[in-house]
């Protein structure tokens, strides 16, 4: 099946216009992009590379400087603003100022583009009401204050208020900002599966790198040095483009592990024997000691993990045992 574009552009320019005793600023030039129904994308940039600007001119909060984006085959400032508001719901970083209000009472303010201000809700709203809080997890909170509730079920909150507005678009900036990680990784799974499951199509800026790789359809790297490059997550990791991204020498992606890794300076070789998870974590333990890790398996210093309580050290045919990392750290800084 084909994928859908639901969002597109073409050659977009994004900045601040030319103001009084300002000229004009502008952060990116000839941009192209896709948004497709059914995926979940990851906006990754540093602070002040203008990921705000950018969700900012895909909602039309802000005018483009050149070019325009493309909603459904329209460009965007041919529609009403209760017409976009119909088609993309908008959550912001800022912390929520409700806190008067109950849960039911903020979610059912995502039916106000079908019900204006002073509209009464009918059967129907609050079936859908009941739903999107339902859809996040969150209806067993619908009669608390919104003041009672902590950071991650607030954000949850506002996630059911986007998917009130019924609108097949949502656009999050950076809505894991405040929450710990396990809020952070149950929101952006959270945000995956509404994608998948109800064919929406989801954007949101974060600086969880990692977590991205592991759960976003599509990466975004937004640099103000290499501009934005878009792609299916996979693509962008075997282009090695996040390391093109992250412009740090002493920073590296690690294909293999799926996380970044530091360059420690190395002061001795070592021939390390382990397998799965062991392998990994004792390759970590090493070099963050100074040790590189040597395929000579005739090395003079070899070290051997059979289990987390059971390693061996060989070095010059004498084999020594630890039953703990901790125990192997003061062992190897004696040898």
């Amino acid at each position: 099946m084909k994928r859908q574009s639901i969002i597109s552009a073409r050659g977009l320019s994004i900045g601040y216009p030319k103001t009084k005793g300002r000229s004009t600023s502008v952060l990116y030039e000839d941009m192209s992009f896709d948004l497709y129904s059914g995926e979940l994308t990851c906006l990754l940039g540093s602070n002040g590379a203008g990921k705000s600007t950018l969700l900012r001119t895909l909602t039309a909060l802000q005018s483009p400087l050149k070019g325009s984006v493309i909603l459904n085959g329209k460009p965007i400032i041919q529609y009403s603003e209760q017409e976009v508001s119909m088609l993309i719901g908008l959550v912001l970083t800022d912390k929520t100022a409700s806190g008067g209000l109950t849960v039911s009472e903020l979610v059912a303010l995502g039916r106000y583009p079908y019900t204006g201000f002073f509209g009464r809700l009918s059967k129907h709203d609050d079936a859908i009401i009941n739903k999107a809080m339902s859809d996040v997890c969150i209806i067993h909170k619908r009669d608390e204050y919104i003041a009672e509730l902590s950071d991650g079920e607030r954000q949850k909150v506002m996630i059911a208020k986007a998917l009130a507005q019924e609108c097949p678009i949502i656009i999050l900036d950076e809505p894991t900002a405040f929450l710990d990680i396990v809020n952070r990784i149950e929101i952006t799974n959270l945000l995956h599966n509404l994608a998948v499951s109800q064919n929406k199509t989801i954007l949101l800026s974060t600086h969880d790198i990692e977590l991205a790789l592991t759960l976003s359809d599509q990466l975004w790297l937004l640099s103000r040095n290499k501009g934005l490059t878009c792609g299916v997550t996979e693509d962008i990791i075997f282009s090695d483009s996040i390391d093109q991204f992250l412009g740090n020498s002493q920073i590296s992606f690690d294909k293999h592990s799926g996380s970044f890794v530091t360059k420690h300076q190395a002061k001795r070789d070592i021939n390390l024997i382990a397998e799965g998870e062991l392998y990994y974590w004792a390759k970590n333990f090493l070099q963050r000691n100074g040790f590189s890790i040597s395929e000579n398996t005739d090395a003079t210093l070899s070290l051997k993990v059979i289990s987390a309580s059971e390693i061996e050290v060989v070095k010059d045919g004498s084999t020594y045992s630890t039953s703990s990392f901790g125990e192997l750290k003061i062992l190897l800084s004696q040898l």
